[in-house]
């Protein structure tokens, strides 16, 4: 049986992301890091160093822009909690 990879992108690449990056990168079988969203081109990078994750991703500073383009699998919100409900509900549209 040939099952597809999930593709995850993640919203907020500030302190945790990188353990989301680094989960996915260990379980590349199974997931692929479709594309990553910060205000910030420096906390994407940051991130991506410290997972050592070094192959090619889509970045994006607009989150509803990375979903309507990269119409990922799954999402890792990791903004600060207080905008979790509304990027939450965002994605479920």
């Amino acid at each position: 049986m040939n099952m597809d990879k999930i593709r995850l992108a993640i919203i907020g690449m500030g302190r945790i992301s990188p353990n989301h990056v680094m989960a996915v990168k260990n379980n590349a079988e199974t997931f692929e890091l479709a594309a990553v969203c910060d205000l910030s081109d420096e906390n994407i990078d940051k991130a991506l160093v410290k997972a050592d994750y070094t192959a090619p991703v889509a970045r994006y500073s607009d989150y509803k822009d990375m979903l309507a383009k990269e119409r990922p699998d799954m999402v890792a919100i990791a903004t600060e909690s207080g905008l979790h409900a509304e990027i939450g509900l965002y994605c479920l549209e």
